[in-house]
């Protein structure tokens, strides 16, 4: 894993030089417990290191476009029309890239509250998080952990699994949760259930700036996509970002610039 540790740190480097989305800082920093990633040999979690230039260069381009949008997002949904299209490592993999840029505080929401799967996915045991933090039986400190392998990204994990998310998530709680991660990070990243699928994700949405759904070519239902994609507020929507895609479909769609896009409205650049 140090290796890794050192490309995201040359990479956290690199990033440097991109204009800041905003000059926020909160007056009092909350400090959190720092945790290190157990990652499985062929993971698609974080490719930003030079073995996945292309993969790396395309999440590069979604965090421009997130940088870039005239009313600067800052704390973003990302959902899906079901179950498996990739919804939770996208997530991830954005709020990392967005983490990369030098001085930035960024934390990912696990707000998947009947399916949660970050912490096996991270190689992580089970640890206390939103549902907990919601019900009063921690505090933030102790559900939120900082990344060691990338020092900007924050995890707020489910915690165990609940039978009544929405009733958390149409709580006070939660909306003073919402409020306090706006004054602690740059960013929020709200790991969100399929659109259609329960009420959680209208809950969610309410609280976003920003949505981004995400499909897989081989595997979503376009009928599911049509509807997730009619159901989304479009003054929040973003964009669709395109998962495991094959290669030779990818440089077979059309190209803007050296990368392809995905052909869909309003695009977000192309993930393999």
């Amino acid at each position: 894993m140090s290796n890794v540790r050192d490309a995201f740190r040359k990479s956290a480097g690199d990033a440097a030089g991109i204009n800041a989305v905003s000059s926020f800082r909160p007056v009092t920093e909350l400090l959190f417990e720092p945790i290190s990633l157990h990652l499985s040999d062929g993971s698609p979690v974080f490719p930003f290191d030079p073995s996945h230039q292309l993969a790396s260069e395309q999440y590069r381009m979604i965090r421009t476009k997130i940088l870039q949008m005239p009313k600067r997002p800052r704390t973003l949904v990302v959902s899906s029309a079901g179950r498996g299209d990739g919804k939770t490592t996208t997530s991830l993999n954005i709020a990392g890239v967005l983490a990369l840029k030098k001085g930035e505080r960024v934390i990912l929401v696990e707000a998947d509250l009947r399916r949660p799967s970050l912490a096996p996915l991270l190689g992580l045991a089970p640890h206390l998080g939103l549902a907990e933090f919601l019900e009063e039986k921690c505090s933030l400190m102790e559900a939120v952990v900082q990344v060691e392998q990338i020092p900007g990204l924050y995890l707020l994990l489910a915690g165990s699994a609940r039978l009544n998310p929405a009733e958390l998530l149409d709580s006070d709680a939660w909306r003073r949760l919402c409020q306090t991660l706006r004054d602690q990070f740059t960013f929020t990243v709200l790991d969100a259930p399929p659109v259609a699928g329960v009420a959680d994700y209208e809950l969610l949405q309410v609280a976003a700036d920003g949505i981004i759904l995400v499909a897989r070519p081989d595997h979503t239902s376009r009928p599911m996509l049509r509807a997730a994609y009619a159901a989304v507020n479009r003054e929040k929507l973003i964009g669709i970002v395109l998962n495991c895609v094959e290669d030779w479909l990818f440089w077979k769609i059309p190209q803007y610039g050296y990368y392809g896009t995905a052909p869909l409205t309003p695009p977000l650049p192309h993930v393999p």
